[in-house]
Formats: structure tokens, sequence, C-alpha cells
């Protein structure tokens, strides 16, 4: 009989970021069952939030759970509350929020793609993309104050209005990122 091995995988494995966890049961080379854990959270971020911070300081908390994503996590917290409380956001928070989350989707897929071409080997590819990323990490500055974190959704709107000549970068440097891709 061959000798049975259990391997853990996740989720403080440099290999999964997000909170999974797998137990892998080999036999030889042979993985003969799998099992996944899909809830395991290792942060405790979720009891922080209902126990050790104010309401105006979890907006700020949650857009922490992933530097990449952080719009994506105080945006759906901030609308949730605002549903649950009946708060009607002014119309232009409601498009600065759609600004910022399109200006980090954006930024979101060219890294993406940038470390495709990475790890298959296409290193001027990577470059090219990573030059352009920086495009869309320069606008959420310019917008939010931050090139991560943004801390831009609260409940009731966004931290900080666009101003004029912030709107005129955006205006230009997309038309230039779109041009440059047709090339």
């Amino acid at each position: 009989m061959a000798t049975q091995y259990e391997i853990p995988i996740g989720a403080q494995h440099i290999s999964l970021l997000e909170p999974l966890h797998f137990k892998f049961t080999t036999e030889n080379e042979k993985i003969i069952k799998a099992e996944a854990n899909v809830g395991y959270v290792h942060r405790g971020i979720e009891q922080a939030c209902c126990s050790k911070f104010k309401f105006r300081q979890v907006s700020f908390v949650v857009g922490r759970v992933c530097g990449l994503c952080s719009i994506s996590h105080t945006t759906c917290y901030s609308q949730v509350i605002e549903r649950m409380m009946s708060l009607d956001i002014p119309r232009k928070a409601k498009y600065l929020r759609m600004l910022v989350i399109e200006l980090d989707r954006i930024h979101s897929h060219l890294l993406c793609l940038s470390h495709v071409a990475e790890n298959s080997g296409f290193e001027a590819l990577f470059m090219k993309t990573m030059a352009y990323r920086e495009f869309s990490m320069e606008l959420l500055e310019a917008v939010c104050g931050n090139r991560i974190q943004y801390d831009y959704s609260i409940v009731g709107g966004v931290t900080r209005d666009l101003r004029e000549d912030v709107a005129g970068m955006i205006l230009e440097r997309l038309k230039t990122l779109s041009l440059s891709w047709m090339n």
C-alpha cells in the first residue's frame, strides 16, 4: 500500500490570495481526494467591522479587503447601507462612483493582461500593457487622491468632487489610450 499525504493549500498560502483553503490527499503522485473550504476567512474583517469600528469608519476598512478592487468593496458596502437606510444619494455622486469603478476596471484588466503576458514570456507586451495601465492609475490618483486604497465611496456619496482640470485630463487620457490600442 502506498503512503498517503495530506497537503493543505490556502488561505495563507502564497498561491491563493483569497479566502480559500484546499486539502489534497495524495497517494504516490496521484491526488485521490480534494476538499475545498471556500468560506475560509482568516482576516477577521467582518467581525472587526461589527465590533471595533464606528459606522463611518467601516467603508474605509472594507476598502482594505483587497488593494486591487477596493472601490468595489467600498461601493458595495455603501450601496447596501444606503438601501437599508432608504438613502437617495445625489446623481453626481452616482456618476462619480461609476467613473472610478470604470477606471479601476480598466486598471484591473490591464494588470491581468500584463501578468498573462509576463507568465507566457511575452515581455514586450508586459511592458507595453503596464505602461497603458499607468494611464488609469494616474487618473485614479487624480480623482481619488490615491493610486490604490481609493477611500472614495462612502455612505451617502463620495469623499471628494471631481475638479474641472481633472475631468479634462480624464477625457484627454482616455482618448489617447483608445487611440494607442487602435494602432
